[in-house]
């Protein structure tokens, strides 16, 4: 499938006026033998003399709920552009992270989001959220008014600590940077209580803020020359990453290129799902959801100590995204929605074309129709030509007519002990209004236990919010136990004195017990201590063997006979080790010890703690 209009008489790369033709299908006119090769390289080889394949024959699973309500969304993507920018100070080697904070203040449905706070005020995790911190960023900026110099201490602390390959004081890549922060304010969206239940679903997790602005949809189509099958897979995604080729001289080659058919053959062979047979197919990307907010990379950095790739591509200020967008039965949805205006862009200035050395800078247009250069603490206007000139490293482009969401807004569920509340309350106010102070009547036995198991119904476990793979609760704030712990130290502490205060004392004979059990090994002389070494171990050689022990020492009362009164006979444990250890000893009856039963020796430790720590099985 060809992504570019072509017509008669007219080149299909340069739209020159020429009567040359290509040699096999007659479709395509060239002006120029450099045209022609260029056409042939961005996928003309793969389609010349065959018929158009590649179309959308199958629909992406979509969420029936959105995080953002179709309000909030229309009422963000009204604004267009944002007032003029501040400087932001370098806090050493930070130019990475202060051009992807220009950018991003820049995208001003972005902006006008953050400024509402609205995470802040429910979010779980104080003074350690990436959503938080950008939001009070944004809020800086805008005291600022475009005026001083910004210092984002936090965050570019804070950054360090979302990606190991990222290092405070070093130079870094501000796209890695800049998808570090969006990954991180996705995580931290689907943390708050709004968004409760939304981890367990993927497709309502596409829907949060991150999402709505800078998410897309691509769609991989694979075509099967045998049987003509084409199968779809699709795949979201924050930023497009643009390969740079000889042929790519601008921006539209870049996404011709992207979404070029490619052929696997030899060993990319692939069975067709259809048909079964493993043959030579051809392969496409295109674009099925077209984002808010388009993020585009060029990739200009390569292996080696020179790979920095510094060739002119020419971009525009207004993009017509229709030619990379995925056919589809009845044509494209949206009809011609799909313009975007440039907004902001990334530009790494190198020197000798070296990519483990430079500095970020970036382009950002504001509310006054301006175009404003942002070298770190340093602000300063230039005129549209200045712009024009620039090899960029990342493009945002932001949609003329945005896309809003058709589905309505996802509700979580209340908790079990909530609902149960809220129905004990209107149970008893129906009583109250219905009858005074009048006894309710009695419920019959079957209608008894049934209220009675639906009001003791445990609540459904979700996890810790803290998304580190075990349970949380309400109790706990809904972060697991130890995490409660970490989060909220002086809650914690008062929940632990609480529940050690309601617990009962124990009594003086439970004591005396406990403190005769710890102590009886300690009174026990020589002689009966080495008997009883001997006991327990032909017990651990038992254990091992399967055989279970004798049944008198599970007897409590005979334990605790035999740790009182050691003395009175030393010689019957010998004996009867002895005894068993011939195997010409009375049969007795056995009943094992586990590994997490109490010692019988008395300690109140786990057998496997104890004497039984060198066994290997149960």
């Amino acid at each position: 499938m060809s992504m570019r209009s072509v017509a008669d008489g007219l080149c299909a790369r340069c739209y020159t006026k020429t009567q040359e033709r290509c040699a096999v299908c007659k479709g395509r006119f060239y002006c120029s033998r450099r045209c022609q090769e260029k056409d042939w390289e961005l996928g003309h080889k793969y389609l010349c003399g065959k018929p158009e394949q590649f179309q959308a024959t199958a629909q992406p699973p979509e969420a029936d709920r959105t995080l953002v309500s179709a309000a909030d969304c229309e009422r963000i993507m009204a604004h267009k552009l944002s007032p003029r920018p501040s400087g932001i100070a370098n806090l050493g080697n930070s130019c990475y992270l202060n051009a992807a904070l220009q950018c991003l203040t820049a995208v001003a449905p972005f902006r006008a989001a953050l400024l509402e706070k609205s995470h802040s005020k429910t979010c779980p995790r104080k003074g350690n959220c990436t959503y938080c911190l950008l939001e009070a960023h944004m809020a800086v900026c805008a005291t600022a008014a475009g005026e001083g110099v910004l210092m984002p201490r936090e965050l570019v602390v804070h950054v360090t600590r979302l990606d190991a390959d990222l290092s405070l004081g070093r130079q870094e890549d501000s796209q890695a940077v800049f998808n570090a922060l969006l990954r991180s304010m996705h995580e931290a969206a689907l943390a708050a209580e709004s968004a409760a239940g939304a981890r367990r679903d993927l497709l309502l997790q596409r829907t949060d803020l991150v999402h709505q602005l800078f998410g897309g949809l691509t769609t991989s189509q694979l075509s099967c020359p045998k049987c003509n099958h084409v199968s779809n897979s699709f795949e979201p995604f924050l930023d497009l990453p643009l390969e740079i080729t000889d042929y790519t001289d601008d921006l539209q080659d870049m996404l011709e290129a992207f979404t070029c058919p490619e052929r696997l053959d030899k060993d990319n062979k692939i069975q067709c799902s259809n048909c079964g047979v493993k043959t030579r197919s051809y392969k496409q990307l295109s674009i099925f959801n077209a984002p808010n907010v388009l993020c585009m990379q060029l990739k200009r950095f390569r292996a080696g100590m020179f790979g920095k790739i510094n060739r002119f591509i020419k971009f525009p200020l207004e993009l017509d995204l229709r030619h990379s967008m995925t056919r589809r039965e009845g044509g494209l949805q949206g009809g011609n929605n799909y313009t975007y205006d440039l907004v902001a862009m990334v530009v790494h200035l190198d020197l000798l074309n070296i990519s483990s050395f430079g500095h970020y800078i970036a382009f950002v247009k504001a509310d006054d129709k301006n175009w404003y250069v942002c070298d770190d603490a340093k602000v300063q206007q230039v005129p549209e030509s200045v712009v024009l000139q620039q090899n960029p490293y990342m493009l945002f482009y932001q949609r003329q007519k945005p896309s809003i969401p058709s589905v309505p807004v996802y509700v979580p569920a209340a908790p079990a002990s909530a609902t149960n509340s809220a129905g004990a309350s209107a149970g008893a106010g129906a009583r109250a209004s219905a009858g005074g102070d009048a006894p309710a009547s009695p419920l019959s036995p079957s209608e008894g236990d049934a209220s009675k198991s639906e009001s003791t119904a445990p609540a459904a476990r979700t996890h810790c919010l803290n998304d580190c793979g075990f349970f949380g609760s309400p109790e706990t704030k809904g972060f697991c136990s130890k995490c409660f712990r970490e989060r909220c130290p002086a809650e914690a502490a008062a929940a632990d004195a609480a529940k050690k205060a309601s617990q009962p004392p124990s009594s003086p004979s439970s004591a005396s017990a406990s403190a005769r059990n710890s102590s009886s090994s300690s009174q026990l002389s020589g002689a009966d201590q080495a008997a009883l070494r001997m006991l327990l171990q032909n017990m651990v050689m038992a254990n091992r063997a399967g055989v279970a022990l004798p049944a008198d020492i599970d007897d409590e009362d005979d334990r605790d006979q035999q740790q009182l009164q050691p003395s009175q006979q030393p010689q019957q444990p010998q004996q009867a080790a002895a005894s068993d250890s011939r195997g010409k000893g009375p049969k007795v009856n056995f009943s094992r010890v586990g590994r997490n039963d109490n010692c019988p020796c008395g300690s109140m430790k786990k057998f496997k703690k104890c004497h039984g720590a060198g066994a290997t099985g149960d």
